[in-house]
């Protein structure tokens, strides 16, 4: 499946990691320290009449409660995906973008509505969250479909059953942010402004780089159970093929030599390359040529998780 074969640990996702401590330590504190009051976001009196606009700032630092919490970080941590997609220093400054842009949506949602009643939003990163949550759907393609019930699911739609959840902790309120940060997410990839060429500074990434990287960066990708499994197998296999040579060399000479008549059969010809397998690559990376993702499918022999991979490491 291509979403978990993306979704191994924190490797080349710092921003997500950072994120993901930020929230769960802030929300933590906040709960501990009774920092609570400072997190929430009334129009009145916060705003129209104590003017408290650092709590447009501090509304997003955490959540409210455990539940809130747990929902969100595994949102995030699923979308981290979308970092290694734009690359560590793309993807910060689409968290920035999207996070003032998903704020500035929700305070005239805030105003508008304040005739009908509407006077506070949830506190949480919710606009972030749902703008990521909008790349995942336009950017990773779903790998395999399937049906329960009657009802046409993929891959993907486990995350989107997760987001419902996640509002239904906050139900309605929580519909304001997660659309704004929806709209955000669509503001950022229409490019309007020039949104999507913005980056830090260079000497704030250095920064960063220097001293964050070397605290969380997490070096090599972890190995999966799946891969410690297929070891210990072909370690058993090259064991009884040498026990086989040894004790019946006669039968072991004439399988060789079946083995090499197929070979010499089936010498040059290469595995067909699926059309699905292109297009939902070419979907994720509209900007390579056709002919690079045919390329990284011969070299994976079709696999589509392993030609994904390698066209993230050649970009």
């Amino acid at each position: 499946m291509l979403v978990s074969g993306f979704t191994t640990g924190f490797h080349n996702t710092l921003v997500s990691k950072c994120l993901l401590f930020a929230l769960g330590g802030g929300t933590i504190a906040s709960s501990i320290l009774r920092w609570k009051p400072y997190l929430s976001l009334i129009l009145n009196p916060h705003l129209t009449r104590d003017y408290q606009f650092w709590r447009l700032v501090t509304s997003q630092l955490a959540f409210a409660n455990s539940g809130e919490l747990l929902f969100g970080s595994l949102l995030l941590y699923q979308c981290r995906v979308i970092e290694r997609h734009y690359g560590s220093a793309k993807f910060a400054a689409f968290v920035l973008l999207t996070s003032v842009t998903a704020k500035l949506l929700e305070l005239g949602f805030l105003v508008s509505g304040n005739s009908i009643g509407l006077n506070s939003l949830p506190p949480g990163p919710y606009g972030l969250i749902f703008a990521t949550l909008y790349q995942f759907y336009r950017i990773i393609p779903s790998t395999y479909k399937f049906r329960i019930l009657g009802v046409s699911l993929t891959d993907k739609s486990y995350m989107y059953l997760l987001a419902l959840q996640f509002l239904a902790l906050n139900y309605p309120t929580s519909l304001i942010p997660a659309l704004c940060g929806i709209l955000a997410g669509i503001l950022y990839q229409t490019d309007m402004g020039g949104l999507k060429r913005w980056r830090f500074p260079a000497s704030l990434t250095r920064l960063a780089s220097n001293w964050l990287k070397p605290l969380l960066a997490t070096s090599t990708a972890p190995t999966s159970s799946a891969a410690t499994l297929d070891q210990a197998y072909s370690s058993r296999a090259r064991r009884d093929h040498l026990i086989q040579r040894t004790m019946f060399p006669q039968t072991q000479q004439m399988t060789d030599l079946g083995q090499s008549y197929m070979e010499t059969m089936t010498e040059g010809m290469p595995q067909p390359i699926r059309e699905e397998h292109i297009v939902a690559l070419m979907t994720m990376f509209p900007n390579l040529e056709r002919s690079a993702v045919v390329t990284a499918l011969q070299s994976s022999n079709n696999d589509v998780n392993a030609a994904a991979t390698l066209l993230l490491e050649q970009n």
